[in-house]
């Protein structure tokens, strides 16, 4: 049987500033539900690239980078606004990316009792599928000074580093949770499964989290903070600086849970 998880992680930059916004959707299909894999990016001409370490399978589609050019009073108010109001961010530009996986889960039932008031059952987890992407936007000032189109590639840079590791919080996640045997009880056996299930949710979450929202975190304030300290150096290397940050950070954060 397969149950199916989407996680994303969704991320912003702005001018100097780092938030985070998170939102997490966990779709359970009772029915069987399969991972679609999509042959080919539609905004680039590179391919998914798949990769499969014993129960483990990874679809990773490469970072899609999209530019929206606004004016500056645009991008302001959409910093006050809406859904970063509460973030507290401020800026001339900005930009957003999410770590979006789902995760195809196959599972086999363990065990089942169903006759008393209250259901249990005990799940084992036989594989992880996992479907990887990164969206990137940039949204820039329709008068943006070339320093700061340098400084905001520079956060795409560092979403794109933490990315190309990603595929070993995915095998650390399923190396918790393959061949292991999760239980759950409800007041019938859908809910049952539901709580099996959000044990094994929770460890691949943890895992992810990991390796790309808490690396990105670490990273984006490091190299802010250094390009706040290099604004007046027209020659400053917004790129290498990036890639600098990134160095420790993510094997620094990653964890095999057990």
């Amino acid at each position: 049987m397969h149950y199916l998880l989407h996680l994303e992680k969704k991320l912003f930059s702005s001018g100097g500033k780092i938030a985070v916004l998170l939102s997490l959707f966990a779709i359970v299909s009772l029915s069987a539900c399969s991972l679609t894999k999509s042959g080919e990016n539609e905004s680039t001409n590179d391919k998914v690239v798949s990769t499969k370490d014993d129960a483990t399978l990874i679809d990773k589609a490469p970072p899609q980078v999209e530019t929206k050019i606004l004016n500056a009073e645009t991008i302001k108010n959409r910093l006050k606004d809406g859904k970063y109001k509460k973030q507290d961010a401020d800026g001339d530009a900005f930009t957003e990316w999410f770590y979006s996986c789902t995760i195809d889960l196959d599972t086999e039932d363990v065990f089942r009792d169903d006759t008393a008031e209250a259901s249990s059952t005990a799940i084992r987890v036989k594989g992880v599928k996992f479907k990887l992407a990164l969206p990137i936007l940039i949204m820039l000032p329709n008068d943006a000074d070339p320093a700061l189109v340098k400084h905001e590639n520079g956060h795409v840079a560092i979403c794109s580093i933490i990315y190309g590791h990603v595929d070993q919080a995915c095998k650390d996640g399923a190396r918790a949770v393959v061949g292991k045997t999760f239980n759950g009880m409800g007041k019938d056996l859908p809910s049952a499964k539901q709580m099996a299930l959000s044990q094994v949710y929770r460890i691949i979450k943890t895992s992810f989290a990991t390796g790309t929202t808490v690396p990105t975190i670490q990273a984006s304030k490091l190299y802010d903070s250094i390009c706040q300290r290099h604004a007046q150096d027209k020659n400053f290397d917004c790129l290498a600086a990036a890639e600098q940050c990134c160095k420790g950070f993510v094997d620094r954060h990653r964890t095999v849970i057990k």
